[in-house]
């Protein structure tokens, strides 16, 4: 099962595309991310275990295990996600902490 989804995969001709386990993936990523971390002690819970935000980079770790390629291309999204991102969204402070390790992944990607 996928662990994060792109804003662009939330529009209503891709989730009708999902099979059920990754609608039920993805509606489970956007309820984590609309709860969004309380304080500094559940941010860092969530980054140790990868939820909310944070899931971008287990899945980014599980496709670069399966196709480099792959993992390179929904980086790239992810960053111009990143970038393009309303300045008042209250992810905007997990967004600022996975962009460079998304960054360094990209570097390590294109070295390899």
């Amino acid at each position: 099962m996928r662990a994060a989804f792109l804003q662009k995969e939330f529009e209503q001709t891709n989730l009708d595309k999902m099979n059920d386990e990754d609608r039920l993936a993805a509606t489970q990523f956007i309820e984590a991310i609309n709860r969004s971390p309380a304080d500094s002690e559940m941010d860092i819970s969530w980054q140790e275990q990868g939820e909310g935000y944070y899931a971008h980079l287990v899945e980014i770790d599980d496709r670069r295990k399966r196709d480099k390629q792959d993992a390179l291309e929904y980086c790239q999204d992810l960053i111009h996600e990143i970038e393009t991102r309303d300045p008042s969204s209250p992810l905007c402070n997990s967004m600022d902490m996975i962009e460079p390790q998304v960054l360094s992944v990209m570097a390590e990607i294109i070295d390899s």
